[in-house]
């Protein structure tokens, strides 16, 4: 029974260092980069912001009043350091979609009705509002 003391001690030894090992290691690594959209209401839609150094503004969509940013922070820092920021409407998480292309939930939808029927159903059964008209599409 003592040859078998010695092995599982060594491997109770390699355990606890393996496990402090990757503590140390997790708390020293880069945090995770990640982007997101932030969604203002009309009125207060700006794109000249003062952001954190851990923030990163990429691109600003205006028909939408979205900005998408890459930020360092865990999402509720995030959510902590945008809570100072008025009138943000919406923050959502960008993904990659099957194409490999960056997509952002916006809340939009773009529509074209067939006629005033179409515009009552969305309106009054939907609960959409018309964000703006746009012209034909060829």
């Amino acid at each position: 029974m003592k040859w078998i003391q010695l092995p599982l001690f060594s491997l109770l030894l390699i355990f606890i260092f393996g496990i402090r090992t990757s503590i140390q290691f997790s708390f020293t690594e880069n945090p995770v980069e990640s982007t997101w959209l932030i969604r203002f209401e009309q009125d207060y839609f700006r794109e000249n912001i003062e952001w954190p150094s851990q923030i990163k503004q990429l691109e600003i969509h205006r028909p939408a009043h979205s900005i998408i940013i890459r930020s360092s922070f865990s999402e509720s820092e995030l959510r902590n350091v945008l809570a100072g920021v008025a009138g943000i409407a919406r923050l959502e998480k960008g993904y990659v979609d099957s194409f490999n292309s960056p997509v952002y939930p916006t809340g939009l939808a773009l529509v074209e009705p067939r006629g005033e029927e179409s515009i009552i159903f969305l309106k009054e059964k939907m609960n959409c509002s018309i964000q703006e008209k746009l012209g034909a599409i060829p």
